[in-house]
């Protein structure tokens, strides 16, 4: 059971809805974070790797194991009216078969386009640590 169900939040409580970890283009490892918005009393947080929708389930273990609530999210890369953006996607069920394989083929276009000097973003990820 997710840790956010029922949770309420103080109108002051202290969130961030998009933070990176080292699966994507952040600094710090999963741990790390976690470990830091603990400390600093942070109420909740989405981390929201980029393509990030396999690292979502790690995150959520990650998070549960050390009692901080953590909603399900990610970055992903989508075009809007022609030109590529970025869409927060929030709540979503990791495990979901076409939603790892939209995220799955964004990686792979990702790596096809830039190789190769692709980026840390398309490269870190646990989609491409197979």
């Amino acid at each position: 059971m997710p840790l956010i169900d029922g949770l309420a939040l103080a109108a002051d409580a202290a969130i961030d809805l998009q933070m990176h970890t080292t699966f994507s283009d952040g600094e710090w490892a999963p741990e790390e974070l976690i470990e830091y918005l603990q400390r600093e009393g942070f109420a909740l947080a989405a981390i929201t790797d980029h393509e990030g929708v396999a690292a979502a389930a790690t995150l959520q273990r990650v998070a549960q194991a050390k009692g901080f609530p953590l909603l399900v999210a990610a970055e992903l890369t989508a075009a809007w009216r022609g030109q590529p953006t970025d869409m927060l996607g929030f709540g979503f069920d990791p495990a979901h078969p076409a939603l790892r394989a939209v995220a799955e083929d964004i990686t792979r276009r990702q790596v096809r386009e830039h190789a190769p000097g692709v980026g840390v973003r398309a490269r870190a990820g646990p989609l491409n640590a197979r």
